[in-house]
């Protein structure tokens, strides 16, 4: 019987950067839209529907960011993998899978899911929230024997 499925979800820390870079983001928007206004003499109406909407997009924003997002799903059908540029393939089954190990870069460890045509998925350990261990072991408890 295959394992349950996983779902590995973007890192608590990760999330907290990306919403921090989102309001620091807005208070240079607000700072850009009150000093362009002032030089250009504009309303006190349209700046503060500027700055209303460049808060409601921070906002917005962090929203978005603070629900936990899936980065790496497993199954018994395979792997996905979202949210993560430059992974290589985003998707494949377990059939496919040559390959399972973890790999020093310079930005940290990735796991390296290496497939019989050649092709590979990296997924940096850094924006999951489990441990490189904990992670290889799970994967390769989809794998066949």
């Amino acid at each position: 019987m295959p394992p349950e499925p996983v779902i590995h979800y973007l890192a608590a820390s990760l999330r907290a950067r990306l919403i921090g870079l989102a309001f620091i983001g807005a208070g240079v928007g607000v700072l850009l839209v009150v000093v362009l206004g002032w030089l250009l003499s504009a309303p006190l109406g349209v700046l503060s529907v500027l700055v209303a909407v460049v808060v409601l997009a921070a906002v917005g924003a962090g929203l978005l960011l603070s629900r936990r997002q899936p980065v790496l799903r497993l199954d018994a059908g395979g792997y996905q993998v979202s949210l993560v540029r430059g992974s290589g393939t985003k998707a494949a089954r377990w059939d496919q899978v040559e390959q399972v190990q973890v790999h020093q870069a310079a930005a940290g460890s990735v796991l390296l899911i290496g497939l019989r045509d050649g092709r590979a998925t990296r997924v940096p350990l850094g924006v999951l929230d489990v441990s490189e261990q904990r992670l290889v072991e799970q994967v390769r408890g989809f794998l066949p024997r």
